[in-house]
């Protein structure tokens, strides 16, 4: 008599925080190629000055990153990074729901990433990356 023995298979909760980032990846650069952002990636900077934005009309409470792409730049911003964090921890929870919500809400965070074009002394204009889109 044979017994099969199959592989247990990893629970998809526990790839949770995983899925929730690889959601929030897949979302920016879905965001990015439909936008007309166009150009070369360079100098990822991490806690840039806030100084741009705020040239450029926006007043983010904390920037954390950035990123330059092409004539724009990309800045990781507080909202940013609260979604993202929220959609990681809700997909660590443990449920299948709270991992589908999580990589929802950390994808939704890829369309709150700020973008200034034009000069990054901040002498462009911003708008958030969804609203290219429309």
């Amino acid at each position: 008599m044979s017994h099969s023995r199959s592989l247990p298979r990893p629970a998809l909760e526990s790839a949770g925080p995983v899925l929730a980032l690889v959601g929030f990846a897949l979302a920016l650069g879905a965001l990015v190629y439909r936008t007309p952002i166009r150009g070369p990636l360079y100098r990822p900077t991490v806690l840039p000055s806030r100084l741009p934005l705020e040239v450029a009309g926006a007043d983010p409470l904390v920037v954390l990153a950035s990123v330059g792409i092409g004539q724009s730049w990309l800045y990781l911003t507080g909202l940013s990074a609260a979604l993202l964090v929220a959609g990681v921890l809700l997909a660590a929870v443990g449920s299948r729901l709270g991992t589908a919500f999580g990589t929802l809400l950390a994808g939704g965070a890829a369309g709150t990433l700020v973008r200034v074009s034009g000069c990054h002394c901040g002498a462009g204009s911003t708008t958030y990356l969804w609203e290219l889109l429309v």
